[in-house]
């Protein structure tokens, strides 16, 4: 409901300002547009500049949700080792009880070596078996703190294990194969999120251009055609030589059609007929363009 009103508000504004960045572009490169027009066109794409970063702003805030999960999970790795630090804890105390009765003992072969002065015979058995009794507990209380510094390795190796069973699961997941996964199943707005996570990732990888489309496609279907059209521009302007281009520039003009923007559909669609007269999306523009103009056939190649 919220993101409703903000679309609501922004309005034919946005949709002005969208359309603006495409004209300006034509009408600079066909030298037809007056001074005027020009600084009209560029303050408009600056309004739509601040409209898209205020989106920019909404995805991080998603993140720091995505995070706060991330923090979750990782919080369940973490049991195993609480477990391990308990039997740790456990362990300390036997040994603490092991040295109580050690300096119990002690004390008693004092009292012992005094009743030595005593009945020296009789003393030397008894304190023959008091220090065995000693040497033996000693063996045990040395058996611990072995014990305890294996288990302090071992909750460390498993930490570490973790970690690099975490890194590697994280190396190992195609976040561009995942988002068209969930592309294909029609799980758009959770399919636009690994886009982006995809981009963060990997800024400069190769199918950074497809991204951007998709990213676009996702909109497109969500019913969010202000957004649509900026991310099929960030290819048309950024990826010139994508392969994506002409699909980008063709669902662009279908995205202008859907806001009822019919003047800037009309620009973009011609612009595809012209730049790229030979491919298939050139065929679907040429259609739209009849049933826009009423009928009458679209050329075959732009001007301009």
């Amino acid at each position: 409901m919220r993101r409703h009103v903000t679309m609501e508000g922004r309005g034919g504004g946005c949709r002005a300002a969208v359309a603006a960045a495409v004209l300006l572009a034509a009408a600079v490169l066909s030298g037809c547009a007056t001074t005027d027009q020009v600084r009209m066109l560029e303050r408009r794409i600056q309004g739509l500049a601040v409209e898209n970063q205020a989106q920019d702003n909404r995805i991080a805030a998603m993140q720091g949700v995505l995070d706060a999960v991330a923090k979750d999970l990782q919080m369940e790795s973490r049991k195993e080792i609480g477990s391990v630090r308990s039997r740790l804890a456990d362990l300390s105390s036997r040994v603490d009880a092991l040295q109580t009765e050690i300096l119990k003992v002690g004390g008693r072969l004092e009292k012992a070596e005094y009743q030595a002065e005593k009945d020296r015979a009789a003393d030397a058995a008894a304190r023959q078996a008091l220090a065995d009794q000693v040497a033996v507990l000693s063996k045990r209380v040395e058996d611990l703190v072995k014990e305890v510094k294996l288990l302090q390795a071992s909750a460390e190796a498993a930490r570490k294990a973790e970690e690099a069973r975490r890194r590697a699961a994280e190396a190992k997941v195609d976040l561009y194969q995942k988002a068209r996964d969930l592309y294909v199943k029609g799980r758009y707005a959770e399919a636009e999120e690994v886009f982006r996570g995809y981009l963060t990732r990997h800024p400069r990888g190769k199918r950074v251009a497809n991204a951007h489309f998709w990213i676009g496609e996702c909109e497109y279907n969500l019913g969010r055609y202000e957004e649509a059209v900026l991310a099929y521009q960030k290819v048309i302007r950024e990826f010139p030589q994508s392969n994506k281009v002409p699909d980008a520039l063709l669902k662009q003009g279908y995205a202008f059609l859907k806001l009822k923007d019919v003047e800037s559909a009309r620009t973009v669609l011609t612009k595809l007929v012209a730049a790229y007269p030979k491919s298939p999306q050139a065929g679907y523009a040429r259609k739209k363009l009849e049933r826009i103009q009423g009928g009458a056939p679209a050329p075959k190649r732009g001007g301009g």
